[in-house]
């Protein structure tokens, strides 16, 4: 607000830092600023989600779930089983009848 009201001194500063003139002074200024609070949210944010990945990791190992009975009806270990049982048993090719 300063420069505002006093814009030659924005000028004298401006001319001071070898800036053209103080509204450019003014503006790579803001820009600057906004750089700086884009890297702080950053920083922020990803110390937010390092947290939460963290809760939530020790939340499911704290409290963990069986899974489901039926949820997947073939497991590898029955399809393993299944394709030894298989293999025993010398099954026909495709497309004929079974002894």
């Amino acid at each position: 607000m300063f420069f505002v009201w006093l814009p030659d001194r924005a000028n004298d500063l401006a001319a001071l830092l070898g800036v053209g003139r103080g509204a450019d002074l003014i503006f790579y200024c803001w820009i600057l600023t906004s750089l700086i609070v884009v890297l702080n949210l950053h920083l922020l944010i990803r110390a937010n989600l390092q947290l939460t990945t963290e809760l939530a990791r020790q939340l499911a190992l704290s409290h963990p779930l069986k899974p489901p009975e039926q949820a997947c009806s073939l497991s590898v270990a029955t399809l393993a089983v299944r394709s030894t049982v298989v293999d025993d048993k010398k099954a026909p090719p495709p497309g004929t009848a079974p002894d």
